[in-house]
Formats: structure tokens, C-alpha cells, sequence
């Protein structure tokens, strides 16, 4: 396992490079719904906030959000394209799986096979937490290797 190591802090950094574009991503969509929710309530009171008394200020809020929604958007599906290749070949020479519910990555596991027996697998269980921790200590290694060599 310590010789994959590298590889497993590579692909958990990869990971949470997807993981952050994604939250920022859901994010922006609930922005855009917050505010359509309140459009929708306040065309159907009778007081209204002050702030938001000009519908087209509400508008142009939805408007913007919504488009922001579209770029993030738009970058996570680039960030999909560029690293699912790279992810994929990391979790092939590591044994790894992705776990997933409804599309979210939850965690990740590796399987070492023991040296003695195909029979003998353990698993190694890694959640979102833990892979966010890799990720950092992956970028704080890389930040660390390019001081040393200038």
C-alpha cells in the first residue's frame, strides 16, 4: 500500500478537484431557485420588502444567477472531460472504486489482495472527509517538491 501512495493521493486530490467544481456548481443552482422563490412570493403578498420592491432588480438577480449557474456548469463538465481519464487510470493501478449515491462521489475504497492468497482481500474505506484531507496534504507535497527543486 505505502508504494501506492502517491497514486492514492493523486487520485483523492483529482477527486476533490471534482467534488469542489460540483458544490459550487449546486450551489449556484439554489441561488437561482432561492430567488425565483422569491419573486414568486412576493408577486403574491401584498407588503413588500423594500429591497426588493422593483421586479426588475429581482429579474435581473434570477437572470444572473441563472447564468452563472450555466458556467459552473459548463466547468464541471470540462473538469469531468479533462480528469475522468486520469481518474480512472489512477483507480486501475491503485484497485480502487468510487463509491457513489445518485451520482456523488461518498467515499472511495481500495482493495489490496493479500500476497499469500487470492482469497484474502481487505478493503481500505475512505470517505469524503478523509479524501479532502489526502487532497491537501497531495497539494501541500507538491507545493513542498517544488521549493526543494528551485
Amino acid at each position: 500500500m505505502e508504494s501506492k501512495r502517491p497514486t492514492l493521493l493523486k487520485v483523492c486530490w483529482l477527486i476533490n478537484n471534482q467534488l469542489k467544481a460540483e458544490t459550487a456548481y449546486q450551489k449556484a443552482l439554489w441561488n437561482t431557485s432561492y430567488y425565483r422563490k422569491l419573486k414568486t412570493k412576493l408577486e403574491n403578498s401584498s407588503n413588500t420588502n423594500e429591497k426588493w420592491n422593483d421586479h426588475t432588480e429581482l429579474s435581473k438577480k434570477i437572470e444572473y444567477c441563472r447564468i452563472a449557474a450555466l458556467k459552473k456548469q459548463e466547468q464541471l463538465l470540462k473538469l469531468n472531460k479533462r480528469q475522468q481519464p486520469r481518474i480512472s487510470a489512477a483507480l486501475k493501478s491503485i484497485n480502487g472504486i468510487l463509491n457513489r449515491i445518485d451520482s456523488r462521489v461518498t467515499g472511495l475504497t481500495i482493495v489490496q489482495k493479500s500476497s499469500s492468497s487470492y482469497n484474502d482481500l481487505t478493503y481500505a474505506n475512505y470517505n469524503v472527509d478523509q479524501i479532502a484531507e489526502m487532497a491537501d496534504q497531495y497539494e501541500a507535497d507538491k507545493a513542498l517538491n517544488k521549493v526543494l527543486t528551485t
